[in-house]
């Protein structure tokens, strides 16, 4: 293996994300044509459900980096709070680049009686257990910031999963659910239409992208903040040099003025930080959010 890292890559490269909507498959359409010229091979993205399909797809391919993986914090936040999480990241991945991180915005349906997070607030303590959020499989963003909403606010709103943001969307404007949270970028022509209704940022700070919308923390929630990160990596037993090589490549590419532009434009960071700084971000987080679960009650859930 480690003597095919020289001529690496010989044909193309993919890139395992959740898609075809949500921040990761964001990122991979601009990640797969900046990373194919910069290797000179094609590298192109495989679109599966969230879940934990993406990263045992990467697990169960050959550690020779033909197979990597585009995850946010999923990856790592479902070990927190799934017990059957089938995988160690720091284990089983080698992390390669800090690809990206934002904001999430917390969208309601656009006839539901809120104009503010506090509205919300008011509206779940008025109706408890009435109001449903739509989320994706337990452990991602899309969960775990609607969780910490109910826990910090003191309210019960359900959640409903969904495999994916199309049904997410769907359940919504059907009126099977009220709100949830996504990226921008995933609802970028609903958001500019008015087909959602946007209440509130997970960010500390506001987006100049949106200037108007106020964080959630300042609308309602004070010190709420959960925000959103992206990362590439690859299966734990990849050559070191390969692993190297993809390393400098991808930090090329989001460093430049390019993925700055593509990136800000729906509220998200091109970051480009090395492997060690990713894993010092992983474990600073596990331990930040893992302490916060505890603090306000959020249990464990078993399959």
């Amino acid at each position: 293996m480690e003597g095919n890292s020289q001529n690496y890559p010989s044909r193309p490269v993919r890139i395992i994300a959740v898609g075809p909507r949500g921040s990761q498959s964001y990122a991979a359409r601009f990640l797969c044509p900046a990373l194919s010229k910069e290797l000179g091979q094609e590298v192109k993205v495989e679109f599966v459900p969230s879940g934990f399909v993406p990263a045992e797809t990467v697990a169960k391919a050959p550690p020779d980096g033909y197979t990597l993986l585009l995850s946010g914090r999923l990856l790592w936040l479902m070990q927190l709070i799934r017990d059957d999480a089938p995988y160690d990241l720091l284990r089983d991945f080698a992390p390669i680049v800090q690809t990206t991180s934002g904001a999430q915005v917390l969208v309601v349906r656009p006839d539901l009686p809120v104009k503010t997070a506090a509205d919300l607030i008011a509206l779940a303590k008025a109706k408890p257990g009435q109001l449903k959020y739509a989320s994706s499989r337990a452990g991602g963003n899309n969960h775990l910031a609607p969780e910490l909403f109910k826990a910090m606010a003191g309210v019960d709103i359900k959640c409903v999963e969904y495999q994916n943001s199309a049904e997410r969307l769907a359940a919504l404007l059907g009126g099977d659910v009220q709100m949830f949270f996504t990226g921008i970028c995933s609802f970028a022509e609903e958001l500019k239409t008015g087909v959602l209704k946007p209440l509130g940022l997970t960010s500390a700070q506001r987006l100049p992208l949106l200037p108007e919308l106020p964080t959630i923390a300042e609308s309602g929630l004070p010190g709420y903040e959960n925000v959103t990160i992206g990362a590439l990596f690859a299966h734990a037993k990849t050559p070191a040099a390969i692993v190297k090589r993809l390393t400098e490549a991808t930090m090329r590419v989001m460093k430049t003025p390019e993925a700055k532009e593509y990136f800000s434009r729906d509220g998200y960071e091109a970051v480009g930080a090395p492997p060690e700084e990713l894993v010092r971000l992983i474990n600073a987080d596990l331990k930040r959010v893992g302490k916060l679960l505890k603090d306000l009650g959020i249990q464990r859930i078993e399959e």
